[in-house]
């Protein structure tokens, strides 16, 4: 696979986390206004955009193994103590 291109594609998605992230600084500046749902959203998007990120940067990549988390399904390193997608504590 070409790098120009995932690197490219890995920039249009750190663009996005960035943007979902500033959207939810706006929203935590706001006050109670805001839903919890619509923070969970944002939250959720910026964790989706990172992940693809994660992925991209990978694609290729011969390094350690990955395992599935437990909770999300999620490929991470066998050592790992927290979930990079779901954010949850795992057991190594």
């Amino acid at each position: 696979m070409n790098q120009s291109i995932d690197s490219s594609e890995a920039g249009r998605h750190l663009d996005a986390a960035r943007t979902a992230l500033g959207s939810l600084r706006k929203t935590a500046t706001e006050g109670p206004t805001i839903g919890q749902a619509e923070v969970l959203a944002r939250v959720q998007t910026t964790l989706d955009e990172l992940g693809l990120v994660g992925h991209l940067l990978r694609a290729g990549d011969e390094g350690p193994a990955r395992v599935a988390c437990a909770f999300c399904g999620g490929m991470i390193m066998p050592a790992a103590t927290l979930c990079l997608y779901c954010w949850r504590s795992r057991l190594p």
